[in-house]
């Protein structure tokens, strides 16, 4: 299996503990808080496009960020420390 697959896998991971910094540093609550994930999931998808040399802004980018964000949402969800 190609590693670059496992790119928004990591991204997403990486996401949560990114996310509730801005969030922390910004005093980002309720729709502010979910605009910053959203943006932060579109710029993590590039990241991770970057990185496996596909940054190609078409519906793959918009596949990968709602990965990103899925990810992200479920690290958060049930893994991340409340």
């Amino acid at each position: 299996m190609e590693l670059e697959l496992f790119y928004p896998w990591i991204a997403g991971v990486v996401g949560v503990p990114l996310v509730n910094w801005l969030k922390a540093k910004f005093g980002a609550e309720d729709k502010a808080a979910v605009y910053l994930t959203v943006i932060a999931s579109f710029g993590l998808a590039a990241l991770s496009l970057f990185a496996a040399g596909e940054l190609d802004f078409n519906a793959d980018f918009f596949a990968v960020s709602a990965q990103v964000l899925g990810v992200a949402s479920a690290v958060y969800k049930l893994i991340w420390p409340k």
